[in-house]
């Protein structure tokens, strides 16, 4: 194929994910829609991705946590409830109450 690059059906090696040290030399004769659909262009970094998640954990433990948040659930629902608490309830205190899930969200 290297010897041949005038016989290279370059819309189909931009899907292939073994081809990318072609596909890097030869820019110019990449399908680029058929590149995007290639995974080998794409990379995850874990540890980024471990660190945000920590963060986001931590935000939703201090919004649980918040005074404020437990005022206006215990108003709504009665002390009782909280131990039925649901996910879907969140929207009861604003993002902007809570400083660290302003600050995760500010930095988005």
């Amino acid at each position: 194929m290297i010897a041949n690059p005038d016989k290279i059906r370059w819309n189909n090696l931009s899907y292939n994910p073994a081809a990318i040290h072609l596909l890097e030399a030869n820019q110019d004769k990449i399908d680029w829609w058929a590149l995007s659909m290639n995974p080998a262009i794409f990379t995850y970094d874990y540890e980024r991705i471990k660190k945000t998640n920590q963060e986001k954990n931590l935000c939703v433990i201090e919004w649980f946590n918040h005074p404020r948040f437990i005022e206006a659930y215990i108003n709504k629902y009665g002390i009782e409830v909280l131990d039925t608490f649901k996910i879907e309830d969140l929207s009861l205190i604003s993002i902007n109450n809570v400083p660290q899930a302003a600050r995760l969200h500010q930095s988005r």
